[in-house]
């Protein structure tokens, strides 16, 4: 069973709790009003372009545990006033309580002046943000509640923000520090002056050191525990004997040195690379963290490179199904999250119309994931419904030559046509991708009208053709949404679909269009044409008629049909022409 089942599994039987099974945000920054995520797989990855508030989301998981407040990193300046014309700031945290119950804890910006203007505290339900009204009394909530509101959830959280994660060496070096001597020849100094006694530090694990009177040790040396050593070479690819680290302020910052070890080096983080100091940090910092922890990362993969990145995903899998921790992230990474589920992928954006973030998708596949970001789709990306739609594709450019067919990358969508139609091409839409689109035969509609030349009023009948419905459309979640925004999106939901989406030839399934291709008749049934391949896979392999035929004897039967279809095929040919129109015969 693989990691990801595994967490799937454990998730299920809420082995997790106390788990934060959403967070909402009723008014808080730039999120639209009750943007809303929900966490239905151990590990979150929060995936958008830069200045959609994935660092402010972060920052307000980390305040939902009771003793904490978001005041300590976000509060009202002179340069920064924190808007609250329209309402006081505010977010809500739901767990699940020993009775069942759901917990709803809001958290909310008060003027208490005892407490100062930045003061966070919990409210009672209220109906206007639709919470729950408390629940009769359970002695097994005892603890967690009181007549009028829940607490605040109790776990630990950690927080790391990659982007500042320097050694001490670094931050020493790169900043420049008022009443010192900032000169390279300087600073070449003191660290010569105080390399030193870091060094005696980091050998003896003293547990003081002092220098002119003053105690310079933030934390004593450790050496780290050989699991967590194993775990930073195979991430980094490297092989060490040994990892040790020291907090200090030798360097008149504080920072944390580390000293690597291999077979034939011994270096510290002056000589070590940004990104792996970041990773021995990182793995450090987890391998501490208390069981069922909040673990909460902002774009980890800040200086790794992608198998990196990957192995980095690979550990924080095992160490959240290990420890059962709640991983939460943020990320640009295609690396990071491509073997995610798509629960485990969260997708924001910002609005074109005023700017505010809303939730794409709940649970967007990696290619919805990828596009959103701009990483992964090409110039020439095709999207179609199965595998065998895909191997027609590939058949169809194979005429124009191997270079064309290098540049074209033909993805199957799992879930069909349903998916296609109501997930990915709303979103494609609304970002203009340069992705194409090419379904089965038998879901083109019987009359497709340009775009300009239907009405506002017609705009959501000629949708429904192409079983698109309204309420899939990406739009504002909040009640600020006009008839004429709605009109809007459908109208270049329908213009995107024009110039970018297409038809497999025939009426029917691919099925039946490679047996049309061979010459034959083609089958309307769906099934009956599955059926017909599966007996011609059981005949070139040999099988009874008891013997279960699997899906790649099937496609490879397929494959073979397709690769003795002549290239002055008509229905290649027409394909062919299909996929350059749509391309802009580019």
């Amino acid at each position: 069973m693989s990691t990801i089942d595994s967490l799937q599994r454990a998730f299920s039987a809420q082995q997790f709790d106390p788990y934060i099974t959403s967070i909402r945000f009723p008014h808080f920054k730039n999120l639209e009003p009750n943007f809303e995520i929900e966490f239905t797989f151990p590990v979150t990855a929060l995936i958008g372009p830069n200045g959609c508030n994935k660092s402010s989301i972060l920052r307000a998981l980390q305040s939902c545990p009771e003793g904490s407040s978001i005041s300590d990193y976000w509060f009202d300046t002179a340069l920064d006033q924190i808007d609250e014309r329209t309402g006081s700031q505010r977010y809500i945290h739901t767990y699940r309580a020993p009775s069942g119950n759901i917990a709803e804890v809001m958290k909310q910006r008060v003027n208490k002046s005892e407490r100062g203007d930045d003061y966070f505290e919990t409210t009672r339900p209220r109906k206007r943000d639709k919470m729950r009204p408390m629940p009769p009394y359970d002695v097994r909530d005892e603890g967690l509640r009181n007549k009028e509101r829940w607490k605040p959830i109790q776990m630990h959280a950690l927080y790391l923000d990659f982007r500042a994660i320097l050694p001490a060496y670094d931050i020493f070096m790169n900043f420049n520090w008022r009443r010192q001597d900032n000169t390279p020849q300087g600073k070449k100094h003191l660290v010569r002056l105080r390399s030193s006694r870091i060094s005696s530090a980091l050998e003896d694990s003293a547990a003081s050191s002092k220098f002119a009177g003053v105690e310079r040790l933030v934390h004593p040396a450790r050496r780290l525990p050989k699991t967590e050593v194993e775990e930073i070479g195979r991430i980094l690819g490297k092989c060490y004997s040994d990892i040790r680290i020291v907090e200090h302020d030798y360097y008149r910052c504080e920072g944390c040195t580390a000293l690597m070890e291999t077979s034939n080096l011994h270096y510290s983080e002056a000589f070590a690379g940004s990104g792996e100091f970041a990773v021995v940090k990182l793995v450090h910092e987890i391998c501490s963290a208390h069981p069922r922890s909040l673990v909460l990362l902002d774009e980890p993969e800040t200086s790794l490179h992608p198998r990196a990145q990957k192995e980095l995903m690979d550990f924080l899998l095992g160490q959240a199904l290990s420890h059962k921790h709640q991983i939460v992230m943020s990320t640009h990474s295609p690396s990071m999250v491509e073997d995610l589920p798509p629960a485990g992928r969260k997708v924001v954006a910002a609005r074109p119309s005023d700017g505010r973030i809303y939730l794409v998708s709940h649970a967007a596949t990696a290619r919805e994931a990828f596009e959103r970001i701009g990483a992964t789709y090409s110039e020439r990306k095709v999207l179609v419904e199965d595998e065998l739609a895909a191997e027609v594709v590939r058949r169809a450019l194979r005429g124009k030559g191997p270079d064309y067919l290098k540049t074209v990358d033909v993805n199957p969508i799992p879930g069909g046509s349903g998916t296609i139609l109501n997930r990915i091409i709303p979103d494609l839409a609304t970002l203009n991708s340069p992705a194409i689109v090419l379904l089965d035969g038998d879901q083109a509609p019987a009359d497709r009208v340009n775009p300009k030349n239907v009405s506002d009023s017609e705009l959501e009948k000629e949708l429904e053709k192409y079983q698109i419905f309204k309420k899939n459309l990406p739009r504002n979640g909040g009640s600020g949404v006009t008839d004429g925004e709605i009109a809007a999106i459908m109208r270049t939901t329908l213009t995107w679909m024009w110039e970018h989406v297409g038809y497999l030839p025939g009426s029917f399934c691919p099925e039946s269009l490679v047996i049309e291709m061979e010459g034959g008749t083609g089958i309307e049934d769906a099934e009956e044409a599955k059926g017909h391949w599966v007996e011609r896979a059981r005949m070139s392999l040999g099988l009874t008629e008891g013997e279960e035929v699997g899906s790649s004897g099937i496609l490879g039967e397929q494959q073979r049909a397709l690769a003795k279809v002549e290239e002055e095929n008509p229905l290649l040919m027409q394909l062919r022409e299909e996929i350059e129109r749509l391309f802009g015969n580019d």
